[in-house]
């Protein structure tokens, strides 16, 4: 079995409008911060990257496409999974990390343990 464990690089955040190394469309794993009852707490996300003016086309179960248009630069949330107010785009703010997650380019039964 190959090991797949390992270290990424995280980027910091400084100014949601000056965020270098991304490339367009690639999916981004990122930590942003959200206010719970309790006080802060961290999340993280699997998003999207896309420059302002990207044409995003989904799908909803029964085929019928939803175009949705970026208005700007950045990290954004692809909610496909169709419930009843059909797929959602929209922009992730408050992003203060972001990394690339490899794809392993292994096939899944190489790596993966069904315990049952």
């Amino acid at each position: 079995m190959q090991n797949l464990t390992g270290s990424y690089v995280w980027h910091y955040v400084s100014d949601e409008h000056k965020i270098v190394g991304v490339k367009e469309s690639r999916e981004y794993l990122v930590c942003f911060e959200v206010e719970e009852k309790s006080g802060p707490v961290w999340k993280m996300k699997l998003v999207h990257w896309y420059e302002k003016g990207a044409k995003i086309t989904l799908c909803d179960s029964d085929g019928t496409p939803h175009n949705f248009r970026t208005g700007a630069d950045g990290f954004y949330i692809i909610d496909d999974i169709g419930d009843s107010k059909g797929p959602r785009c929209f922009k992730l703010r408050g992003v203060k990390y972001w990394t690339e997650i490899p794809e392993p380019g292994v096939k899944p039964d190489d790596t993966l343990t069904i315990v049952g």
